[in-house]
């Protein structure tokens, strides 16, 4: 699912992977400069994480045209139900973030 960031070629994505045992929000860079964008994101890495209060992981996918950032939430079972309220609002807190 992606949702718009406001600004073109940036949009947020959230993901889950049952197998891996994550649930993710996400940055992505898709635009002509996107490297660049990533690139200036990623010298202020230290500042950008203590906004957001956790690591991100960063992930510059050299061959392709855009780039992501990822917040993930680990050990997690996204078909467990009895989980889904924890799980939807981390989701939803970390896409306000």
């Amino acid at each position: 699912m992606t949702f718009r960031s406001g600004r073109s070629g940036i949009y947020f994505a959230v993901g889950a992977t049952q197998r891996d045992r994550y649930i993710r929000v996400s940055l992505v860079i898709q635009s002509e400069n996107a490297k660049e964008l990533f690139e200036e994101l990623h010298r202020a890495k230290d500042e950008v994480s203590a906004c957001v209060g956790v690591p991100l992981e960063w992930d510059s996918l050299p061959h392709a045209q855009r780039s992501i950032i990822h917040l993930t939430l680990k050990s997690v079972a996204p078909m467990d139900q009895s989980d889904w309220v924890r799980q939807h609002n981390w989701l939803a807190e970390n896409l306000i973030n």
